[in-house]
C-alpha cells in the first residue's frame, strides 16, 4: 500500500517535471524569437 502510494507520488512528480520541461522549452523558443542572437 505504502509502496504503491509512493510510486504514484513519484509518477505525479515526473509528470510535473515533464510539464515544466516543456514550459521552459516553450519559453526559450519565445525568447529566441523575441531576442535573435
Amino acid at each position: 500500500m505504502a509502496l504503491s502510494h509512493a510510486s504514484e507520488k513519484e509518477h505525479l512528480l515526473n509528470k510535473l517535471l515533464e510539464q515544466k520541461d516543456s514550459e521552459i522549452k516553450a519559453l526559450k523558443d519565445l525568447l529566441k524569437i523575441a531576442i535573435p542572437e
